[in-house]
């Protein structure tokens, strides 16, 4: 069955499918995303962004070249950090919502690379049409929760997004289960 999203709901991947299920019980449309969206004030000063930031720095300087975006959201999902290699991408990103302060939480926007890794605690591939949301169907994301080591509270997601036409074969999930683990306290 092809539902509104043009996607033939038969071949979506589980996790993505048990993903769409819980975005239809939230109440989510796939044309709603932006209406959703909520954009709000963050810690700029938190663990998250002082031991994320020169990291990711350093892998963005190492991806240069590469049609790429890195996000960084904290644990309610909320963009923190933004590095990207071109301005179109920025402009994309833009007119998707993804800006600085947004919240990409499943239940809010849907199926998406922050979110989603975020609820299941789990490495998430989405591609393309597999995000709810049909305006983010121009992007591929792979995102990973970052757990606190003690507690294992998702303290965070690091995201990278790319145009499904740039999505190398080594842009998979590691494992399933797969998470980072943070260094903080």
């Amino acid at each position: 069955m092809t539902d509104a999203s043009g996607v033939n709901d038969k071949v979506l991947r589980p996790e993505i499918a048990a993903s769409w299920r819980r975005s239809e019980i939230a109440g989510l449309t796939h044309e709603m995303v932006l209406e959703r969206l909520q954009i709000g004030d963050f810690e700029s000063s938190s663990q998250l962004l002082t031991a994320a930031v020169p990291v990711l720095d350093g892998v963005a300087r190492d991806l240069t070249g590469l049609t790429y975006s890195l996000l960084l959201a904290d644990a309610e999902c909320r963009i923190v950090g933004r590095w990207f290699d071109r301005p179109t991408i920025d402009s994309t990103l833009q007119r998707a919502g993804a800006v600085t302060g947004s919240r990409w939480k499943e239940s809010d926007v849907g199926t998406n690379g922050l979110g989603t890794p975020a609820e299941v605690r789990s490495g998430m591939w989405v591609h393309g049409a597999e995000h709810f949301a049909s305006v983010l169907s121009g992007f591929t994301c792979y995102g990973l929760p970052i757990l606190h080591p003690l507690t294992r509270r998702v303290e965070g997601v690091l995201n990278i997004t790319v145009h499904p036409d740039d999505a190398h074969p080594c842009f998979r999930p590691p494992s399933p289960g797969s998470s980072m683990t943070s260094n903080s306290d």
